[in-house]
C-alpha cells in the first residue's frame, strides 16, 4: 500500500498504441515522460534520458562512413532518400538501412532491409562519422541517437530543432536540418572539427544521474 507506482513513457503518447496518461490518476500513479511536449500536454514529470556508459565504444576503429542512419520507415522513408542523395551527390560515403515497419509492408519498397541486430548497428555507428537522426511528427525529446552521438564524440545531423535548448548542444557537432537547409550548409557543418563535450555534461547522462531523478533514495 506504501509503494510509488511510476509510469514512464519512453516514446511520444500516441492513440491506441499507448495508455492514456489521463486515465493513469485514478490509480495515483506519477506519470513520467522525456518528451517535454508530452509532459505540458498531460500534465508529466520530465525526466532527463540516459544513456548507458558500457555502449561507448572503442575509437581506434577507422571511419569507413561520413554518416549512417539505421532505423524503421516511420514515415521518415522521403527525407532520408534525399538526405542520401543529397550526401552522395557531393562524394559523401553513407550508408542507410531503413527498415519497413512491419512484416505486412516490407515489400512495398524495393530497397527495404531486414532489421539487425544492436550489436551490429553499433558496429555501423563506430565506423561513422555522424550519425542521422530524424524524430517523429510532434516529437521534441531526444532519441537514443542523440546520446549515441555525444557519448561516442560523433556528429549529428537532425530534424529535432528543440536540440538546441540542450546543454550538450554545439553547432560544430549537431545540425540542425530543415526544409531550407539541405545545402552547401550541411557540407560545412560535416568539415567542421567536432568539440568534445565536457565529462560534468556527459555524467548528467548517466544511468545514475536519470535514477536520482526519481528521488528513490
Amino acid at each position: 500500500p506504501k509503494a510509488r507506482l511510476i509510469y514512464l513513457y519512453s516514446n511520444i503518447v500516441k492513440p491506441r498504441s499507448y495508455i492514456d496518461p489521463n486515465l493513469l490518476d485514478q490509480f495515483d500513479c506519477e506519470k513520467y515522460s522525456w518528451d517535454k511536449n508530452d509532459c505540458l500536454k498531460y500534465g508529466m514529470n520530465h525526466l532527463k534520458p540516459f544513456y548507458v556508459d558500457s555502449l561507448v565504444l572503442s575509437s581506434d576503429i577507422p571511419f569507413m562512413y561520413d554518416a549512417i542512419f539505421i532505423g524503421m520507415d516511420k514515415g521518415r522513408y522521403s527525407l532520408l532518400k534525399r538526405i542520401e542523395a543529397y550526401l552522395n551527390a557531393y562524394g559523401m560515403r553513407t550508408y542507410f538501412h531503413i527498415v519497413a515497419d512491419n512484416i505486412f509492408s516490407r515489400y512495398k519498397r524495393i530497397d527495404y532491409k531486414r532489421q539487425i541486430s544492436y550489436d551490429r548497428y553499433l558496429e555501423y555507428m563506430n565506423s561513422s562519422k555522424c550519425i542521422i537522426d530524424i524524430v517523429q511528427d510532434g516529437q521534441c525529446g531526444t532519441t537514443m541517437r542523440t546520446f549515441e552521438a555525444i557519448f561516442n564524440n560523433r556528429k549529428l545531423i537532425t530534424n529535432n530543432k528543440s536540440i538546441k535548448d540542450y546543454d550538450f548542444y554545439n553547432a560544430n557537432n549537431i545540425f540542425i536540418l530543415d526544409e531550407s537547409n539541405l545545402d552547401e550548409r550541411l557540407l560545412d557543418f560535416m568539415d567542421m572539427p567536432i568539440i568534445p563535450i565536457t565529462n560534468e555534461v556527459i555524467n548528467a547522462y548517466n544511468f545514475d544521474s536519470w535514477l536520482r531523478q526519481f528521488n528513490l533514495f
